[in-house]
């Protein structure tokens, strides 16, 4: 159980830093809000960029890619 506390903890802190160096707010999950931010990130950053702060294996990627077409 600890081990999942200090997991838990290093994973928003880390996604807190990606928030300030990005300087947007990146959702956690699935749905219509993580696909218009990871829009919304591809157009400021590039593709290759969501490859450092994301998994592009999930369906996201699909969606984010049709929301720019």
């Amino acid at each position: 159980a600890v081990s999942s506390i200090i997991s838990r903890y290093k994973f928003l802190n880390e996604m807190k830093a990606l928030e300030e160096k990005y300087n947007m707010e990146i959702p956690k999950g699935a749905g219509e809000i993580v696909d218009s931010a990871g829009a919304e990130f591809v157009e400021k950053y590039g593709k290759e960029e969501l490859k450092n702060i994301a998994k592009i294996n999930f369906k996201n990627t699909e969606k984010i890619e049709k929301l720019l077409q």
